[in-house]
């Protein structure tokens, strides 16, 4: 059973392939020092490019509360 916690929240990694998609995934858990589960990995039409997102949910910090706070409402981060 997954634990809750209300500074879990979702987030996402967005590639231009599959293959790219997987290393982010990889560096993302190295990153972190931590597994993520990625769940709805899935391929978005942007225009005329094909992005692969895959989102998972990671408990944010006081850090990352700071980062989302000075952001502009969408930024287009790729590592959200």
């Amino acid at each position: 059973m997954q634990q809750v916690s209300l500074k879990r929240i979702p987030n996402y990694l967005k590639a231009r392939s599959p293959q790219g998609l997987r290393r982010l995934m990889l560096l993302n858990n190295a990153k972190g020092s931590a597994f993520y589960e990625y769940v709805n990995i899935s391929p978005v039409l942007e225009g005329t490019v094909l992005y692969w997102y895959a989102w998972y949910y990671k408990d944010v910090d006081n850090s990352d509360i700071t980062d989302l706070e000075s952001d502009a409402p969408d930024t287009g981060a790729t590592n959200g």
